[in-house]
């Protein structure tokens, strides 16, 4: 090969590794603009994570207490129900209960089904002390007479 051919040779290459090195230099700029948009996007879902996040604490929190605000509005505190089976000549009888404020209770009784023997009583008296609701009968007759209860308790501190 001759000097000249060889000169203009070496002067091509010389283009061709400036205009590779231009390309490279853009692919790595492309790279860092690539990067940028990746923080960018990280960035934007973790915002929207966070904020996200704290619009669901802050709903839960206002239902939480909008809940607990109407509780305390409500004339009913709570209700609750269920059976006493007294049987053969025994006059009382009890269930346990979730304690209640008695003063603020209203108390009802139904006669139940009755199993046996002559029963002829009817709930006499009862009373509520800490987690017992008991009941008497008024006759204590062979038998069995289930009464059903329920105890509704309302709220004393509505203003």
């Amino acid at each position: 090969m001759s000097v000249p051919l060889l000169g203009q040779v070496l002067a091509m290459l010389g283009q061709v590794a400036t205009s590779l090195g231009t390309a490279i230099t853009k692919i790595a700029g492309v790279q860092d603009t690539a990067n940028t948009i990746r923080t960018d996007i990280t960035s934007a879902r973790d915002n929207i994570n966070t904020t996200t996040n704290n619009a669901r604490d802050n709903v839960k929190t206002h239902v939480s207490t909008t809940v607990a605000n109407l509780a305390l509005r409500s004339p009913v505190k709570s209700v609750q129900s269920g059976t006493i089976r007294i049987t053969n000549t025994v006059t009382t009888g009890s269930a346990t209960i979730t304690p209640v404020n008695a003063a603020a209770c209203v108390v009802q009784f139904s006669d139940g089904v009755t199993t046996g023997g002559s029963v002829d009583s009817v709930v006499s008296s009862y009373s509520i002390s800490g987690s017992t609701l008991t009941i008497n009968r008024s006759n204590g007759n062979a038998g069995t007479r289930d009464f059903r209860w329920s105890i509704v308790e309302y709220n004393t501190n509505l203003g």
